[in-house]
């Protein structure tokens, strides 16, 4: 099978969240049941300045819109037995942040990521050739099953639509839309139109010929309103061709025993590695190793329950230490003044790979107090390195996080959006670690098994199902 991706970020070449991981570590699992895979994203600023092994293919494409004929060149490398392709243009991809600046997304995002999409078509049509499956990711490839079936209709390929966050739709005026010269008949209500303006999720919903999102509770929830951001009614409506296919994660990349950005390697059968990862950690920071470590690396949003936790910090001691990486818009960091000072509690802002996993490798436990949350990879990430997720009962992470009270229970799950549920499940966490009830959960975090295997085999028996319809 011919299986083409089309996303706007992927590890290791761009990335602002789940979204890139889930891009390579998915066709690299499916490339390793036998399938040709490629990936086409946009040449982010600094790109080919940090990955040298990335080369011009000698060959461009040009999206004609009433703004202009944009050209495009055409970069490839190939990893993992992945070809990873990049279309470039200075103007639309080169401006330091992806989809904007300063918390602000750019005004002109409809043109960066709608050229952005007619040029990837123009990638399968004449650079790839034979495609069974056209695989577009969250709204900013949104507009490729649409654009696809109206205007590159010989090519002979079914489209997939994966929804990572309903959250993020991808809404604007429908004269900025029309100025890219897709067809007039996409602006009807069936398609993009939505409230008076085009959505562009919308649209990768209404032509997509399967649509899915990236856990089975959360392809619940989103048919609901209060998950719904306004689309549970279209969702429903589509609900016939819809699933939810849980996100894996990539244990070679994941993996403390080889990590080279850790303090020290450890693996489940000598985990002494993970205590030594939290001295160094604490020793960096300056915190209290005998302590018990809270993680947290995530965008600074509601959706992550950054405002509980700074609520619940900024009410209560826990006699324990708090490392909090990320980064959030100019209110999330006014919130964050309230316990930034605190003795027990570190906030770096920004994104670091390296630092990332330093935290993730030394915290015994890790928070993620989601409003709501898709999938969620960071809760993954945190059990392979053997922190024991302390989770709000939503979306993914119901689907991989069982509380500690329940057979095989190896995480501490709330139920409700509270402060004081949150307290709650913390100060449990805090008297386990008082307790020394700590390393077998440590243990059995590390030896679940979340793996890429199984999800790209269930992706892979759905586009068998749709090409034999």
């Amino acid at each position: 099978m011919n299986i083409v991706h089309i996303t706007s970020e992927v590890y290791p070449f761009s990335k602002t969240g789940g979204l890139a991981d889930v891009l390579y570590s998915l066709p690299v699992a499916q490339r390793k049941m036998g399938n040709k895979v490629y990936v086409i994203s946009p040449l982010y600023k600094n790109i080919l300045k940090n990955f040298e092994d990335i080369k011009f293919s000698g060959r461009k494409t040009w999206v004609d819109t009433e703004l202009g004929i944009y050209e495009f060149g055409i970069f490839t490398t190939v990893k993992e037995g992945v070809t990873f392709i990049f279309l470039s243009n200075l103007f639309l991809f080169e401006r330091g942040g992806y989809y904007g600046k300063d918390g602000a997304d750019y005004e002109d995002n409809f043109l960066i990521f709608g050229a952005f999409s007619k040029a990837a078509l123009n990638l399968v049509k004449y650079f790839i050739g034979k495609t069974d499956i056209i695989h577009c990711h969250d709204w900013q490839a949104a507009l490729v099953p649409a654009v696809g079936k109206t205007e590159f209709y010989d090519i002979n390929a079914k489209y997939f639509f994966t929804i990572h966050n309903l959250a993020f739709q991808g809404i604007f005026d429908f004269d900025n839309v029309l100025k890219l010269k897709i067809d007039p008949w996409l602006c009807g209500l069936e398609c993009l139109e939505f409230y008076g303006r085009a959505n562009f999720l919308k649209a990768g919903i209404a032509m997509a010929d399967f649509v899915t999102t990236v856990s089975p509770t959360y392809a619940k929830e989103v048919l609901r309103p209060e998950y719904g951001f306004g689309l549970d009614g279209f969702l429903n409506k589509h609900k016939g061709k819809f699933a939810g296919i849980l996100n894996g994660l990539d244990y070679n990349v994941w993996n403390p025993a080889t990590d080279k950005f850790i303090f020290d390697n450890y693996d489940e059968k000598n985990i002494s590695g993970k205590f030594t990862n939290k001295a160094k950690l604490c020793n960096l920071y300056n915190l209290d190793e005998r302590l018990p470590l809270f993680g947290f690396v995530s965008r600074f949003t509601e959706q992550k329950g950054i405002y509980l936790i700074i609520d619940a910090l900024n009410e209560t001691y826990f006699g324990a230490n708090f490392i909090f990486l990320g980064d959030g818009d100019i209110f999330a960091r006014s919130r964050l003044k309230l316990i930034e000072n605190k003795p027990n509690i570190r906030i770096v802002y920004g994104y670091n790979e390296t630092l990332s996993r330093k935290i993730y490798a030394s915290s015994d436990f890790y928070l993620m107090p989601s409003r709501f949350e898709p999938c969620g990879i960071s809760q993954l990430i945190a059990m392979r390195y053997g922190a024991v997720p302390v989770v709000r009962s939503t979306g993914g992470l119901v689907d991989t996080v069982v509380d500690v009270g329940s057979d095989n229970g190896h995480g501490i799950v709330f139920d409700n959006y509270t402060v004081s549920d949150l307290k709650n499940a913390i100060n449990r966490a805090v008297n386990m670690y008082i307790e020394k009830k700590l390393e077998p959960l440590i243990l059995k975090n590390m030896k679940k098994n979340y793996s890429w295997v199984k999800s790209a085999q269930e992706y892979v028996k759905l586009y068998e199902k749709v090409l034999n319809i």
